[in-house]
């Protein structure tokens, strides 16, 4: 699954990941309550720059050296996020991995946390209703690597 498909890409040299870490952090609240479009709306650039800088503190938090590097960051459940990356990071490229469902249902099966976590990612209408309408579009719309 990602696991692999990291394990590929980092494989080169130029390429550098932070495995499954959440680095969006405080900027991932504009996509929480009500309001969520009214308030992604309104943020402003310099919230923008804010967000930016504190993702990439994040990742150098951890250790990744990203200068003159490609930077993956591999978390799954940023599919809801996508909005939100596509905000702070409009150049990003994104790899969407589609996985055969039978997989995921087995893997997520063995695992009650991961399984509660997921499921909260859908705890709102406006989330699911991206998830399985918007997130596919965005990507299919994308400008090309």
């Amino acid at each position: 699954g990602t696991t692999l498909l990291d394990a590929v890409l980092t494989a080169n040299p130029r390429v550098v990941s932070t495995e499954e870490r959440d680095h969006l952090g405080e900027a991932s609240s504009l996509l929480e309550g009500p309001g969520v479009i009214a308030k992604f709306g309104r943020m402003s650039e310099v919230d923008a720059g804010r967000f930016r800088r504190a993702y990439w503190e994040s990742v150098a938090g951890c250790g990744a050296n990203v200068a003159r590097r490609v930077f993956l960051d591999k978390l799954p459940l940023n599919t809801i996020k996508l909005p939100l990356i596509r905000r702070l990071f409009p150049n990003a490229k994104i790899v969407f991995a589609l996985r055969d469902p039978r997989a995921r249902r087995r893997r997520v099966g063995f695992s009650r946390p991961a399984r509660l976590k997921f499921a909260s990612a859908f705890s709102t209408f406006v989330h699911a209703v991206f998830c399985v309408k918007m997130a596919p579009r965005m990507i299919s719309n994308a400008p090309p690597l």
